[in-house]
């Protein structure tokens, strides 16, 4: 997986409930963002639970969220809307 400039990459599984919770509200604040299934990574990202997030800008990691809370959703969508 290659990644150019600034993405948000959400790592989910189809069972997950707060994933569910984040897609959702990432929808409605039309935010775009890549969805991966934590099959596809094969252990790319260290990834232990879902949802992970990544701020990313080419292939470096700028921030991460590991499970969904706001202050943190808050934060790092703050910080990806100042980049795009």
């Amino acid at each position: 997986m290659k990644f150019k400039g600034v993405n948000l990459i959400v790592v989910t599984s189809k069972t997950c409930s707060p994933c569910k919770t984040l897609k959702t509200r990432l929808n409605l604040e039309n935010i775009s963002f890549i969805e991966l299934n934590v099959i596809e990574i094969d252990g790319k990202f260290n990834v232990m639970s879902v949802p992970t997030t990544f701020l990313m800008e080419d292939e470096e990691i700028l921030e991460r969220m590991d499970g969904f809370n706001v202050p943190d959703y808050k934060n790092i969508i703050k910080k990806y809307k100042e980049m795009i």
